[in-house]
């Protein structure tokens, strides 16, 4: 197997900003035999998981101990009949409470608890060790304080709180795990993509289950034997997901800047890039730390490229084709704010030339009366209604004088979209060109 293996975690931009600590850790590690163990967690991070930097560094330590001891003891003859098909995927017990294999589940939620419970184990030792500092004090809940005084063990737990996701692969089988959020990204020999893990619903926005409420049932996993299903497999924490509109943005990106650099300039110049790769995408998109874990299998990788590219593609046109639609909606209404300001800039003339006929009117009528010595009473009436509809035309000077300051901050809207969506559109056109480039190259 000519197998590579990565694994880092960075801070994000928005934590360099703020002074925080990263949250995130991965691992990975090379058996003896070959086997690859990958595992990567993501701290909380916020007031009442003020430890959970260290809760994700123990975690990926607990997983890969863990996970090595089981890939040396199992063996995939321990799963009779569970290796005729392709792949068994179980997601939490909650959502899916009869198991695909009962023996499978046995086996993998075992597994999960001894991750679990060894995790449990070190947090608490790392407590009893570590006094609270100043700092550390300022940041705990009050109604906590009593809990974590008493050193009670579930409140010690969430003060570590952290996700966790983890795989292996040897040379008859494979499998991955999951607590909490975050996404682990698989691509087939054929360069196809998916999600092997089920994802749990009850992870959204910035809610996620957790390492720390230590139940085995939340966990969720997939298993095969057939290693093509995982020629590539991405492990990487929620700011990677954050980063990307739609989840087939996400996998672009894993299939065009990973991958694809992996094909056209080698494994180490991903491997020396990667770090600068991920820092951009906090910096410009989510923000967040940033972590990854990953194997790929460099044989591969050629015969995955048609199909990534044939993806890449279809969302370069479907990105285009939004952008055109949009464009062509915000120019309509643009054009239209446009025609209705011009209107009202007509009415408005219109009003201040009444305006000037009223005043001239006005003026002649006092000049006629103190000419002829008549007493202006006797053009009370015909000086009310004069009046009155002045006062009418000067509200609506005034009401269309409005509408047409709320029409030009539509219209300078408007524009400004349709400036970004230009240059989106540009950029999208240009990275089409570019993927057709790549897919010509691949067939000469």
């Amino acid at each position: 197997m000519n197998v590579e293996i990565l694994s880092l975690e960075r801070q994000g931009a928005s934590h360099i900003k703020k002074n925080l600590i990263c949250q995130d850790s991965a691992g990975s590690k090379r058996l003896h035999d070959g086997s690859i163990i990958l595992a990567l967690s993501d701290g909380h991070g916020s007031s009442p998981h003020f430890r959970s930097d260290r809760g994700s560094r123990i975690a990926v330590e607990c997983a890969l101990e863990a996970l090595e001891e089981f890939a040396s003891r199992f063996k995939e003859s321990m799963l009779p009949g569970v290796g005729c098909t392709s792949l068994l995927q179980q997601g939490t017990l909650a959502e899916q409470p009869a198991p695909v294999s009962a023996e499978a589940d046995e086996i993998f939620r075992h597994l999960g608890a001894a991750i679990l419970y060894r995790w449990e184990r070190r947090v608490y030792e790392d407590w009893l060790a570590c006094s609270l500092s100043e700092a550390e004090r300022k940041l705990i809940d009050p109604k906590d304080f009593e809990s974590l005084k008493r050193d009670d063990r579930r409140a010690v737990m969430r003060v570590y709180g952290c996700t966790l996701q983890a795989a292996v692969r040897t040379s008859t089988y494979w499998f991955a795990l999951h607590f909490g959020d975050g996404k682990i990204v698989a691509f087939r020999k054929d360069g196809s993509v998916y999600e092997p893990v089920p994802w749990d619903k009850d992870c959204f926005t910035n809610i996620t289950t957790s390492l720390c409420e230590i139940e085995p049932r939340t966990m969720r996993y997939c298993y095969g034997v057939d290693l093509d299903e995982v020629s590539a497999l991405f492990l990487a924490s929620d700011g990677m997901d954050d980063s990307f509109g739609t989840p087939e943005e996400l996998y672009s990106c894993y299939g065009i800047d990973f991958l694809g650099r992996v094909h056209a300039k080698g494994w180490d110049y991903l491997a020396q890039n990667v770090a600068k790769r991920l820092d951009n995408y906090s910096q410009y998109y989510s923000g967040d730390d940033m972590s990854i874990a990953c194997w790929v299998d460099l044989d591969a990788i050629r015969g995955m490229m048609p199909r990534i590219l044939n993806d890449k593609r279809e969302i370069c046109v479907k990105k285009i084709n939004h952008y055109k639609s949009r464009l062509d909606i915000l120019t309509r209404e643009r054009d239209s704010l446009i025609k209705k300001r011009n209107d009202l800039n007509e009415q408005v003339n219109k009003n201040k030339s009444v305006k000037s006929v009223f005043a001239d009117f006005y003026s002649k009528i006092k000049s006629w009366c103190e000419e002829h010595r008549e007493e202006p009473s006797s053009f009370a009436n015909t000086e009310e209604a004069l009046l009155k509809d002045n006062k009418r035309n000067d509200e609506e000077i005034r009401h269309r004088t409005e509408e047409l300051m709320r029409i030009d901050i539509e219209i300078k809207l408007r524009e400004e979209s349709i400036e970004k969506l230009q240059r989106a559109l540009e950029n999208a056109e240009k990275e089409l060109r570019s993927v057709e480039n790549y897919r010509n190259s691949l067939s000469d």
